[in-house]
């Protein structure tokens, strides 16, 4: 069976383009933040293992347990290992 006075029109191959690349698009974002997702957690947790020395260090400097030279010497090391 045929139908008469259909006609795919240059507008809808636009259409069928564009989505298909937006389409495409979306995918690949989805993956490269799934994979940053996955490798953060171990860079994220390093950084936050650091401040809280750091946040650690300066509370037992101010409750006066430490030195002025111990306190800069302790948090000269804690940022030196930092990447």
């Amino acid at each position: 069976m045929m139908i008469y006075g259909y006609h795919v029109g240059p507008w809808s191959w636009v259409w069928m383009t564009l989505s298909s690349v937006v389409f495409w698009a979306l995918l690949a974002g989805v993956i490269v933040l799934v994979i940053r997702a996955v490798k953060s957690p171990e860079r994220h947790q390093s950084l936050s293992d650091t401040s809280s020395a750091e946040r650690l260090l300066a509370d037992r400097y101010a409750r006066g347990e430490i030195g002025t030279e111990e306190y800069e010497d302790h948090l000269h090391t804690l940022r030196a290992r930092v990447p």
